[in-house]
Order: C-alpha cells, then sequence, then structure tokens
C-alpha cells in the first residue's frame, strides 16, 4: 500500500486504536529493531507524571534551544489542533512531506506487528530525531511509564512532575500505586529530578531509587550545598521577572507567573533538570544568559480580542490540574462571572471533578464531544447537577456558527469564558477562535 498524501497517511493512523491503551514494550522494541534504530548519537530527557508533564517537557525544549543547544526533539502528546504539534525539532512541527515519505517507508511494519496508534507516532517520532541528528531529545510518556512505549531509551536524565490520583483503572488506585508505575522509567543510575514534598510518593521514589542506585534531586528538600537555601523560583524586585537560584547560582526569568503556582513549580523543574544535567556531566552551556518564561498552549492561556469578552484556555482534567485552575481563575478573575465550556472522559473521577467544577463556575456549558468513545454524555453530566442550589447546566454542542454568537451576548466587562476539561474540547474550540483573538 502507499499513502497518496499527508491527510490519507492521518486516516490510517487515527484508525489505529487512537484513543485505546496498550500498554507493554514487546512491540515497540520489535519495531526499533527492525528500523535499525541506533539512539547512541542523542542524549534524552524522559519525563513522566499526571499533572506538568506536557508544560515541563515544553519548558525544557524551549530552555535548551535557548541555552544554545542545536537541535533538540521534543516528543509530547496529545495535540490541541494539529498532528503535527506532537514530533517538534526546535519548536518547528515535523513537515507533511516527512510524514508521508517515512509512512511510505514503515507501512509494512507497521501492519505487519500490529502497531497502535501510538506505538506508529512514537516511532516516527525516535526515527525522525534519528535522521536529523538531534543534540538533546525531550520525551514525554503516554500513560504511566514503566510500560510505555517511549520507555525504550535510555535517557540521560529522567523527571517525575506533580502525581495525582488518575486513570485508576488502569494505574492503581492509590498515589503510591499510580507513583510506582511513572518510576518505571527510571535507569539504574540515571539521575532523577522531581519537586515532590508527598511522603506517600516520596517512599516510593526513595524504593526505588535505592534499589537502582537512581541520585534524587528534589527541589522541595533544601539544597544540600546550601542548607539555609531552598531551590525555587523567587520574586524578583522587578514587576515582571523572577530569579531562579539553586548551589550553582542564579538566573533571571523574565513572565507572568501571577496564579499560575503550577507552572512555577513546572519552569524551575525544568530550570533545575538542565542545570543538574549540566553540572553531572561538566557542560558549559553556549549561552548563559538569562531566560523567558513562554506561555503554552492550553495551560492558563488567556486569550483577549477587541469586543469581545476574554477567554481561558486550560486542558485542566483531573483534581490535581482542576486546583491549579481555581488558584489562577482566584487570583485573576475573582470578580469576573466566570462561564465554563465543559467536557469530561467518562473514566475519570466524576465526583470531585464535577466538585472542583462547581466551585469555579457561575454557568457550564457542557459539551459531549461526539465522535469520542470515552466522553461523557450530557444527561450523565447533568446528574451531578440536581440539586436546587447546583450551578446551571445545558448542552452546547459547538460550531463556528454558535460559539462566536455565544461570546458576542456575553457581558464584557462582566463575563469570561473558560473552556476546560479535555484536550479534545481545545482542539475544536482553537480553530474557531483564531480569526477573532490574536494569538
Amino acid at each position: 500500500m502507499k499513502f497518496s498524501g499527508y491527510e490519507n497517511c492521518l486516516s490510517w493512523l487515527y484508525g489505529r486504536n487512537q484513543f485505546a491503551i496498550k500498554l507493554g514494550l514487546s512491540n515497540i522494541e520489535t519495531l526499533l529493531k527492525k528500523r535499525n534504530l541506533d539512539f547512541n548519537r542523542a542524549k534524552f530527557f524522559h519525563v513522566a507524571g499526571t499533572n506538568g508533564k506536557g508544560s515541563v517537557c515544553n519548558y525544557l525544549s524551549k530552555i535548551l534551544k535557548a541555552r544554545g543547544y542545536k537541535k533538540v526533539g521534543l516528543y509530547s502528546s496529545p495535540h490541541l489542533v494539529s498532528f503535527r504539534e506532537r514530533i517538534m525539532i526546535n519548536h518547528k512541527p515535523i513537515p507533511k512531506e516527512w510524514v508521508l515519505d517515512w509512512m511510505n517507508s514503515a507501512y509494512e511494519i507497521l501492519e505487519q506487528t500490529g502497531a497502535t496508534y501510538f506505538e506508529c507516532v512514537t516511532l516516527m517520532a525516535f526515527e525522525y530525531f534519528y535522521k536529523n541528528e538531534c543534540d538533546v531529545c525531550v520525551l514525554e510518556t503516554g500513560l504511566g511509564g514503566r510500560l510505555d512505549a517511549t520507555n525504550t531509551v535510555e535517557p540521560d536524565l529522567t523527571l517525575l512532575t506533580s502525581i495525582s490520583m488518575d486513570h485508576e483503572s488502569i494505574l492503581g488506585s492509590s498515589l503510591g500505586e499510580i507513583a510506582k508505575e511513572k518510576l518505571g522509567i527510571l535507569k539504574k543510575g540515571v539521575p532523577l529530578v522531581l519537586n515532590e514534598s508527598n511522603e506517600t510518593i516520596l517512599n516510593q521514589v526513595r524504593q526505588v531509587a535505592d534499589e537502582l542506585g537512581v541520585p534524587v534531586y528534589n527541589l522541595s528538600s533544601p539544597d544540600k550545598n546550601h542548607p539555609s537555601r531552598q531551590v525555587a523560583i523567587l520574586k524578583n524586585n522587578s514587576s515582571s521577572g523572577y530569579t531562579y537560584y539553586d548551589s550553582w547560582g542564579s538566573v533571571d526569568v523574565m513572565g507572568d507567573f501571577k496564579g499560575r503556582a503550577n507552572q512555577v513549580n513546572n519552569f524551575a523543574l525544568s530550570i533545575h533538570a538542565i542545570r543538574v544535567w549540566e553540572s553531572i556531566h561538566n557542560i558549559k552551556s553556549p549561552n548563559q544568559r538569562g531566560l523567558k518564561m513562554i506561555p503554552i498552549a492550553g495551560r492558563a492561556q488567556l486569550l483577549k480580542a477587541e469586543n469581545l469578552p476574554s477567554v481561558i484556555l486550560d486542558c485542566a482534567h483531573n483534581e490535581g490540574s482542576l486546583e491549579g485552575l481555581i488558584t489562577y481563575l482566584n487570583e485573576n478573575f475573582k470578580e469576573k462571572r466566570k462561564v465554563f465550556l465543559f467536557s469530561i472522559m467518562e473514566d475519570k473521577n466524576l465526583p470531585v471533578i464535577f466538585e472542583k467544577l462547581s466551585q469555579m463556575a457561575d454557568e457550564v456549558l457542557f459539551e459531549p464531544l461526539s465522535g469520542y468513545n470515552r466522553a461523557l454524555p450530557y444527561l450523565k453530566a447533568k446528574e451531578y447537577f440536581d440539586s436546587p442550589n447546583s450551578v446551571p447546566i445545558s448542552e452546547f454542542n459547538i460550531g463556528k456558527n454558535n460559539l462566536l454568537p455565544f461570546l458576542e451576548q456575553l457581558d464584557l466587562a462582566r463575563d469570561i469564558l473558560v473552556v476546560a476539561g479535555s484536550f479534545y474540547l481545545l482542539g475544536r474550540v482553537i480553530p474557531i477562535l483564531m480569526d477573532k483573538y490574536p494569538a
């Protein structure tokens, strides 16, 4: 079979159980051997966690590029609008032509092995980075860590982001069980960088790290060389920046972190990981200048437009990320009436999800996301809003013909629209808003 174009490739890929979850490494290991991929040339940062791993991966790739590394690969998921967002070098998406050529060369082996969607795309990313001779590659796990398809490389550094309850039916019903699965990315003697204070999670970290002889660098613990100094991003005297401190010195960071405690932690973790890696390997970064925090799409992303209310895009979809969104809204938009456009997958902890949503929302428009088998139907969502004091909820099937007119009806001074709950929802909303809300 030969693919005739890029869209043809995507149709075939999306037919490979795009939303199914298949854990295990035997298939991806077979694929890597058959494609003769040798990863000795590249350095890998491997990132697992429940919340923030996509942000950390984006920050890592941007900071590495800003510090002068020539070719930085980034593999993350899921995408918001374009499939090509998943695989990038120097934050430039993989070209459509490369996807087409690769699919035609790899099709037979993908069919023979029965590769899933995620295995196909992971293999594509690995080969794209390999062919382009990337200096450093940043890999985000898809789900868990131990049996994730990305867990086939020998990383130079591993990172663990915030862990909270999510995917309990697959990863375990407690924080300790979930942490153990995430820690499956640890390799013998390879350093781990994290920012964790929860003792349940830290006990798992200590156990696995001790077994594998893994050096652990935890931002939530005082610096052993300078016990009085906590490794952190600290507020600068200026109104527009912060200073990051650690035992190797300081780095000025420009950006707006107001109400974004989660992103402060993610950014700090990213900087610290790179500093740890450079220190261990005696690497002198080509560029030691200050850094600028660049907002990441779909993470407390504020959109403004003339004569339209502001819109916040946030992919918060579990307890931990929704708590971060609550903090952000309280610190930045406490006086606003918050209208939520919301969707959620049916396998989430729905009582907790809707409790958090009710703490934030003044009105909920629920989009049932037709076409996604795992998406929660509207009538099931409505059951969580059946008391007399519940936040008003209604069904809203978005499209260009109703979302923009709805925004125009909102009170410009009083209202704000918050789009949250699912990457897939954001993926539908963003193209509709692009013409009216400049990036």
